[in-house]
Parts: C-alpha cells; sequence; structure tokens
C-alpha cells in the first residue's frame, strides 16, 4: 500500500495468498464483498505492478460469489457527495475514495449497459470517467455511448495512471 500513498483500509484488501499473490475485494454498491480479485504482488519492492487488463487477463484473476454478476467494485471512503470516478482497477478507485469521492472499479476498462445500469442505479450528479493513459479513447467512446444514462459526465484525460499519483495530485485532479 505504500507504494501507492494509500492506506489499506481504503483498498479493500484481503489477504496474501500463500503463492504471494493480492488478494483485493469486489464490493457492491452497499459494501457487501461480490467476489476477488487475485493480482500478483505489487509491494514492497517488489517489481513494477501489473495492471488490471481485463477481468480474466493473464496478470489479475476476478473470482465473483456469482457467476452472473458483474465486476464493478465499489470504494466510497467518505464521499459526501453523490459524484462518481469511474477507474479501471480497485487501487485507482481506492485512491479517489481516499480522495474523498466515490470510485468505482470497472476491473478492465469496458463499460457495458450491465455496469452502467448499477452505477446509474446510485443516482449520481455527476459521472468522471478516468481511465488510465491507454484507454482514454476508450473512455470518450463510453461517455459517447452512455452519456445520457447520468445526468453529466466528462472524461478526463490522463497523463499519469490515477493508481500512480500522490494522494495531493490526486485530490487536486479530482476538485
Amino acid at each position: 500500500a505504500e507504494r501507492f500513498d494509500l492506506g489499506r483500509d481504503y483498498l479493500g484488501f484481503a489477504g496474501v495468498s500463500e503463492s504471494g499473490y493480492y488478494i483485493l475485494e469486489i464490493k457492491t454498491m452497499d459494501g457487501y464483498v461480490r467476489g476477488y480479485v487475485v493480482r500478483r504482488g505489487c509491494w514492497s519492492g517488489d517489481p513494477p505492478c501489473p495492471r488490471v487488463r481485463a477481468t480474466y487477463g493473464p496478470k489479475s484473476r476476478a473470482y465473483l460469489n456469482n457467476p452472473n454478476d458483474i465486476s464493478l467494485s465499489w470504494h466510497r471512503g467518505g464521499a459526501t457527495d453523490s459524484r462518481i470516478v469511474i477507474v479501471e482497477d480497485q487501487i485507482s478507485a481506492a485512491k479517489v475514495a481516499q480522495a474523498g469521492l466515490t470510485g468505482v472499479a470497472l476491473t478492465g476498462s469496458y463499460l457495458g449497459e450491465d455496469k452502467v445500469i448499477e452505477i446509474a442505479s446510485a443516482r449520481p450528479d455527476y459521472v468522471t470517467i478516468a481511465l488510465d493513459q491507454d484507454a482514454t479513447g476508450t473512455a470518450f467512446s463510453a461517455a459517447r455511448r452512455w452519456g445520457l444514462a447520468f445526468p453529466a459526465i466528462k472524461v478526463l484525460p490522463l497523463a499519469k495512471d490515477i493508481k500512480d499519483m500522490k494522494h495531493s495530485d490526486v485530490v487536486e485532479l479530482l476538485k
């Protein structure tokens, strides 16, 4: 967690497997655990942390309690307003929560109808899509496709992935 300037209480850290993989909770909007993402170790001197490329990618794997469930992971932290920031991975969502907003991790970059329905059911006033730098085009496509599902939406093009920013920079970025 120290590599990402992040407290583990925001992350939904569930433990470490015997083989050194980190287990992170996939949470519903209400905070119930809907499953887990298992990803290669990425703390305390490990090599650079692998990206979460897709729900069932080679470097991270999602395990859902209900196979028909979707893989959104909600991180609320101390959110006091109804703005939602959509990001790719749980570490970025946790950094958004630590900055005082609700972060929703797609566990990948795909924003489909089922995920939009769940996010819209939270009745946000404002939605920001802040996908990693390599998925900016995907973020703009998603905003064009799903923009009418929310009262207001914007895409935040990033020069650096949220998970790699300092806490103070994330707070400033999301003002």
